[in-house]
């Protein structure tokens, strides 16, 4: 398959959308604050919260997938990013946290495809051997983007979340205007192939017994979701309390877990492609970041130079976890619904935990964000290593089954 110049601009679209997904998720970290002063509500029940839309990207993805085959990629972009215009539209001017809560599911639902998008699009505008590198680096794109934009929301002191909000709109309106015009062609219309005649359903349960799909999932799932939680969510608001600093300068802190991102994502694409898809550097990285967290997290008045060092070796770890979507090219599983089942167990992780996360922290103090004590934070974030865990240990079981299973065959 040749990239033509044409090609290269639906990809570009596909990527532009994904990095509009992400940046969602991993903003909230910058008004999360303000947010819970503007509303008056505790530091748990703020995070819970924010991360429902997390919880709509776990419950949809698998739907999310079957629209896009129905109705098109094109149509499917124009109206989500539509629709998330008018929510973010219509929330800013409202000071009910109901509405706010609302609103907030409504926009998780809008953005739950289009990581789905994005991977359907690469499939048919790119060549298959390089699906997998093309995954990677839109991760790194994603990054990038996130230090530039958080840098901006620093620098330009826009850490009101009606500010991000009414941004977030004017984004969504571009982007449907850019959707609407640039994904003309006939493989981004409605679509019917012919393994669909197969009930979704039964494709559902054969993927639920593919021991070592869900437990790639799990893996990559238990790195995926120090992005959104840690890096997008909870740490530049514990470093600000743990450290008694600003909360522009805790998160400009927190950039050294992007760059370490992006410079594990270099450095696993330049893996040969069955070290890069290897079950080992899954449980490796895990293995490696547990202990970094708890070590963060119990300690966070550490030597700075400790502190940023271990928020990259964290942030390297991570960026493994986008490797779990390349195990869809040794699949005969159609395209949107293998990726919107891993993408599904992966994000379905991050509220199950975050709820976990909620419960520990609003437990025993009922008291303003502002004024959380430090224990109370810290125990609630060390839900996210103790998951982990857990989840290293399931994953395990499940691949040894499957490593088991060929022996015998």
């Amino acid at each position: 398959m040749q990239i033509d110049n044409r090609k290269l601009l639906h990809w570009c679209i596909g990527l532009l959308c994904v990095v509009f997904q992400y940046s969602f998720n991993m903003v909230s970290s910058c008004f999360i604050l303000d947010m819970a002063n503007d509303f008056g509500i505790g530091h748990g029940a703020a995070g819970l919260i924010l991360s429902i839309s997390l919880l709509c990207h776990g419950v949809l993805q698998i739907p999310a997938g079957s629209l896009i085959m129905k109705v098109g990629v094109r149509r499917f972009l124009v109206a989500s990013f539509f629709f998330f215009a008018v929510i973010s539209f219509s929330v800013v001017n409202s000071s009910s946290i109901i509405v706010f809560l609302i609103s907030r599911l409504l926009l998780g639902t809008f953005v739950s495809g289009f990581f789905v998008s994005y991977t359907t699009i690469t499939r048919q505008t790119m060549p298959i051997h390089i699906f997998g590198a093309l995954l990677i680096f839109s991760e790194t794109v994603i990054m990038v983007s996130e230090i530039f934009f958080n840098y901006s929301l620093v620098s330009f002191h826009i850490l009101s979340w009606k500010n991000i909000m009414f941004g977030y709109g004017v984004s969504a309106l571009i982007m449907a205007v850019v959707s609407f015009y640039g994904l003309k062609g006939d493989q981004f219309k409605a679509s019917k192939p012919n393994n669909l005649q197969l009930p979704i359903l039964r494709f559902l349960k054969t993927m639920g017994k593919d021991k070592e799909l869900v437990g790639r999932s799990l893996l990559g799932g238990s790195l995926f979701l120090l992005m959104p939680i840690i890096y997008g969510l909870w740490w530049p608001a514990f470093l600000s309390i743990g450290r008694n600093i600003s909360l522009g300068e805790a998160i400009l802190q927190t950039q050294w877990m992007a760059v370490g991102i992006v410079i594990g994502n270099i450095y696993v694409s330049s893996l040969e492609p069955k070290k890069q898809n290897s079950n080992g550097l899954f449980i490796l990285t895990n293995v490696v970041s547990i202990p970094l967290l708890f070590l963060m997290v119990l300690f966070p008045n550490q030597p700075l130079w400790s502190l940023d060092l271990m928020m990259l070796f964290l942030g390297f770890c991570c960026s493994v976890g986008m490797v779990a979507f390349t195990i869809v090219v040794s699949r005969d599983y159609p395209n949107e619904l293998a990726i919107g089942f891993i993408n599904g167990i992966m994000y379905f992780l991050m509220p199950f935990i975050q709820l976990w996360i909620s419960i520990v922290m609003d437990s025993n103090f009922k008291i303003s964000f502002f004024h959380a004590p430090m224990f109370d934070i810290q125990m609630g974030l060390l839900v996210c290593p103790l998951m982990q865990l857990i989840t290293l240990f399931i994953s395990c079981y499940l691949i040894y089954q499957v490593k088991k299973e060929k022996m015998f065959i």
